[in-house]
């Protein structure tokens, strides 16, 4: 039993890695400068994304919580406040983030040129984090919920349109590093709207465990 619950979310992290290597891996085609500006932007985006998964550890434990109570009418009452805190508090890390850009990306690059290169893609993950504040935590809920095959395959339809649309910019189109990482609000934008029409279909009120 323990198995067929953990086993989906197993899938689900190898699946993510696997989509963010194979990101990176797609961005080299372009050109060693835009690989250059995705490595400083993946350590500036780790450090935005550090409090939300932190909001997203207690959308799962609370929605466990309520599901062992059989307080199924309060999980989208305690969804609803979590993500606002989670706005709230995200969205005021970004406002100062975004005022200070230079700053920031001086922690982990020192090459001038390649940190004024950086700007555009630093206010893209600007914006993606603030779509991550709300997304991670709804399919942290689906977790919750017990419902770990539901997020898997939520993760797995997701990463699908994510690297159909990295193949397409990087290979295809050969576009700026710019619109190559728009994905990652393409990616969380689709895996919140699928999560939160899961979570509306109610099913996960008759899983038990």
């Amino acid at each position: 039993r323990i198995i067929n619950l953990s086993l989906p979310v197993m899938m689900q992290n190898v699946l993510s890695m696997g989509a963010w290597f194979l990101f990176f891996v797609f961005i080299e085609k372009i050109g060693r400068h835009e690989l250059a500006i995705s490595n400083i932007i993946r350590a500036t985006y780790m450090i935005m994304m550090t409090p939300v998964f932190g909001f997203s550890s207690a959308a799962n434990s609370m929605v466990s919580n309520l599901i062992g109570q059989k307080r199924y009418e309060d999980v989208f009452v305690t969804i609803t406040k979590i993500i606002r805190l989670s706005l709230v508090v995200i969205g005021a890390m970004i406002l100062v983030l975004a005022l200070i850009p230079k700053f920031v990306l001086a922690l982990t690059a020192s090459d001038a040129k390649l940190i004024d290169d950086s700007f555009a893609c630093y206010y893209i993950i600007c914006g993606s984090t603030l779509i991550l504040a709300i997304s991670l935590n709804l399919l942290s809920a689906v977790s919750g919920t017990g419902a770990t095959r539901a997020a898997m395959y939520i993760e797995f339809f997701n990463i699908a349109i994510y690297m159909i649309y990295i193949y397409v910019c990087c290979l295809v189109l050969k576009t700026s590093i710019e619109v190559v990482w728009l994905s990652e609000a393409l990616y969380w934008s689709v895996m919140g709207i699928c999560s939160f029409a899961y979570l509306k279909l109610g099913k996960w009120k008759h899983i038990r465990i």
